[in-house]
């Protein structure tokens, strides 16, 4: 963010226990319907909203 002379003052990550499905299965080097954590993320500069990342990991890369 240093380009644009912005931080971040908040965020917030939610995370839900999902499996994995078909279309990130391969992506993801696993199987379709394997265990995986999904994980929601929004990034605040004050109150303008500055980062909306979804991101799907892997269960058994989980520690």
């Amino acid at each position: 963010m240093d380009k644009y002379k912005k931080g971040v003052t908040r965020a917030t990550e939610h995370f839900n226990a999902t499996k994995i499905r078909q279309e990130k299965a391969g992506h993801l080097k696993t199987q379709e319907g394997q265990p995986a954590m999904l994980v929601k993320r929004l990034a605040y500069h004050d109150d303008k909203l500055v980062e909306y990342t979804i991101s799907v990991a892997r269960g058994d890369k989980i520690s």
